[in-house]
This record gives structure tokens, sequence and C-alpha cells, in this order.
């Protein structure tokens, strides 16, 4: 019997599965596989033409739409109405690095310039935050802050400029409060503007004062800070560009 308790043993032992080194093995082989997502997306974006003076791009535009539109003159013998419909409109996929201008500027609430106009630039953010003390059941008091007011704004029209008056329209708003898709990612680098606290101080009067000490708060103040991208900054786009096409 003690003989037939130890096979049975070595039965469970043979058959058990640790859940721990499983999971182990699953999240690196989703980390492998994202690391090696990520290394060909590099690779690929590595490979994209990068342009800095659009006359070349214009000219790599006109081959493109050049070699577009001899294959739009081959018609389909089982179906030509349908070849003859397609109007080709070719595109490429590049980098575009220029400087972000714009004849409609964003106008600053707080920032201002050495003559003391407001700070105008392309897109703009601003946020406010009351800072506050809260009082613990332990009598500690601990420092918070809540966002009050959050706004941005973005030129309705602006374009990357190379240094040679060539210009990439990046954003053209069809309609109010419309943004480009460069300010709905949300991943650029903007430049503080205005950082400022103002203390709460003897503003809020007695009352507030009391009521306030006796919940357990303290109102220290506001703070008031404005990020931008000003007219001028030199930005880099990867995105999939076409000739525009004029009206006559």
């Amino acid at each position: 019997m003690p003989s037939s308790g130890g096979e049975g043993a070595a039965g469970i032992g043979e058959g058990h599965v640790s859940w721990s080194g499983l999971g182990c093995i699953a999240v690196g082989a989703v980390f492998g596989y994202g690391s090696h997502v990520y290394k060909r997306e590099g690779i690929r974006l590595r490979s994209i033409p990068r342009y800095t003076d659009f006359r070349l791009l214009e000219r790599d535009l006109m081959a493109a739409a050049g070699v577009a539109a001899a294959a739009a003159q081959t018609v389909d013998v089982t179906n030509p109405r349908q070849s003859q419909s397609q109007s080709p409109s070719p595109g490429m996929l590049v980098a575009v690095s220029g400087a972000a201008t714009a004849d409609t500027l964003v106008k600053c609430l707080h920032s201002r310039q050495s003559d003391g106009a407001p700070q105008t630039c392309i897109y703009y953010d601003a946020v406010s935050e009351q800072h506050l003390a809260r009082q613990t059941d332990r009598g500690e008091w601990i420092r918070d802050s809540a966002v009050v007011s959050h706004m941005t704004a973005e030129s309705p029209v602006w374009q990357l400029e190379d240094g040679t008056g060539g210009a990439v329209n990046m954003h053209r708003a069809t309609a109010f409060g419309q943004y480009s898709d460069a300010a709905r990612a949300g991943e650029w680098t903007l430049q503080p503007a205005f950082d400022h606290f103002k203390a709460s101080g003897n503003d809020r009067g007695v009352v507030h004062s009391f009521l306030d000490m006796h919940k357990g708060l303290k109102v220290l103040g506001m703070r008031h800070r404005e990020r931008v991208i000003p007219q001028g900054t030199t930005l880099t786009a990867v995105g999939e560009v076409t000739m525009a096409r004029i009206r006559e």
C-alpha cells in the first residue's frame, strides 16, 4: 500500500502545472512580440523619405501623379466604365520638417509679450488648478489640487514652411472647433509660456475661511499655466501627403 501511494504521488507530480511559471512565459511572449512589432515599425519609419526642401517633395509628387495618370489610361476590357470613372489621387507616405506658420493666431489669456500685448501662438493649452490643504483624521495636513478649467485652441489654418517659400498645409478647419490630427493625438511638445501661483490670502473673507477650517480644508490659491506652440516652431510631421487641386 505505501508503494502504491508513492506511485500516486509521483503521478501527480509529473502532471502538475505551475500557473505562475506559465504566466511568466505568457507575459514574456507578449513582451517579445511587442518588441518585435516596435522594432519592425521603427525600421519602417526610418525608411520613410524625409523632406526639408518642399520643391523636391513637389517634384516627386508630380512624378507619382504622372505614373498614376498613365496607369489610369489602361482600360479594363471587362468593365471599361469602371476604369474610366476612377480618378487617381496619388499620395506618398513622407516625413516633412518645417516652420509652423499661420495667418490667424490664437491669443493667450495671461502670457504677454515685451510690449504688453497678448502672446500669440498656433496651438494653446491653458489649465487652472485650485490648490488645497486637507486635514486627515490624525491631524496632518496633506496638499492636494484639482483642475478647475482646461481650455485648448488652435489656429484654423496653419502650415509648415521651408526656407525656399514652399509650404505644406497641415490643418484647414471646415467647422468651428475642428482640430487637426496632430492636436487630437497630443503627441507634440508644448512650450511653457506662463506659470503663476496666486495665493488666496484674505480675499475669501472671514466667514469662508472659518467654514474651510471647520471642514478641515485650507484653500491655498490658484495656479494658472499656459503652454503653446509659437509661430515659427520647427515641427516634423509623418503622414500621407497629396497634391492640392487648385480650382480656377
